[in-house]
């Protein structure tokens, strides 16, 4: 919070920006553990 607050970006500005770059994060690594599991990592 403090970082936002020097950089002066709102709470609700970052969360737009990084919700998006979470959920593709989440996707990719499912997709992989899905695609480890299927070739018996």
């Amino acid at each position: 919070m403090a970082m936002l607050a020097l950089a002066q970006v709102s709470f609700t500005q970052w969360i737009k920006f990084i919700t998006p770059l979470i959920v593709t994060w989440l996707a990719i690594s499912a997709v992989a553990l899905v695609i480890a599991q299927y070739m018996g990592w």
